[in-house]
């Protein structure tokens, strides 16, 4: 995974993360524990995400990431010349 921040006047940001090290099935069991906690505290309703669903979302990415080497999940380029971009 890349992800590139690049603003006028300020310095450019490049981190190079490996995707397997983000995505993973630990991440996915503790991110979906985060995420629940925090629907039920701001919404006040029940959280329904598994980790299973997690799970499977992120083998889908894994799956897209060796058929679309150069997919960019965000690209983004404002009229004042900022620039986001994350690469899988």
């Amino acid at each position: 995974m890349r992800i590139y921040v690049k603003s006028p006047g300020s310095r450019t940001i490049n981190i190079v993360l490996p995707s397997r090290l983000i995505l993973n099935n630990l991440t996915a069991t503790i991110g979906t524990k985060q995420i629940n906690k925090y629907i039920s505290e701001n919404t006040h309703q029940e959280a329904i995400l598994s980790p299973q669903e997690v799970k499977k979302l992120i083998k889908l990415i894994h799956q897209l990431k060796k058929k679309y080497p150069d997919w960019y999940v965000v690209d983004v380029e404002s009229s004042d010349g900022e620039i986001v971009k994350i690469k899988l």
